[in-house]
């Protein structure tokens, strides 16, 4: 099955969770202000996912075990975003989206063909690099997708789970 990705932009792997310089006590993320709608989880941690294609990640709170996304890792805020929302991700964020790595939440729906995969584009994950500070930012051009798909993943990319 083919690598799933928007039409000319690249996936990448997430660069920062081996990144020895981080700064802090552990490997963590923090999101000072939790992710919308869990405003207690602060802290998270990205996993490769077993069987899958390197930019397809877990991003699990360290704060409760039972809350996890599936994330994809982008190589580049360009082509995704014009000028005017990568200046309001750099106010928001108070660094150069150069510094930072840039995820999106995916929505999985399971059909007769495979499990399609839809990103969100309007509320990007953005993460500081260096500082390892991250944030959800919902962005005002309603242009941007909460779903643009990116195609089908194999069913064996995700690991299997114990409720299953």
């Amino acid at each position: 099955m083919a690598t799933p990705q928007l039409q000319g932009i690249e996936p990448k792997p997430f660069i920062a969770h081996t990144d020895s310089s981080a700064k802090g006590p552990d490997r963590s993320i923090i999101f000072d202000d939790g992710l919308p709608g869990f405003p207690e989880a602060c802290r998270f941690e990205l996993q490769m996912l077993e069987q899958s294609h390197p930019a397809l990640m877990s991003l699990r709170s360290s704060d409760d075990a039972a809350l996890s996304f599936v994330v994809y890792a982008f190589n580049t805020f360009e082509g995704l975003y014009r000028p005017i929302e990568i200046d309001a991700i750099e106010a928001t964020m108070k660094c150069k989206v150069m510094d930072c790595a840039l995820l999106g939440m995916l929505t999985l729906t399971a059909g007769p063909d495979g499990i399609e995969a839809f990103v969100n584009l309007r509320a990007p994950i953005v993460i500081e690099v260096a500082t390892r500070r991250g944030m959800q930012i919902v962005l005002t051009d309603r242009r941007l997708p909460f779903r643009r798909s990116i195609g089908r993943v194999a069913d064996n990319a995700f690991p299997k789970s114990p409720l299953s």
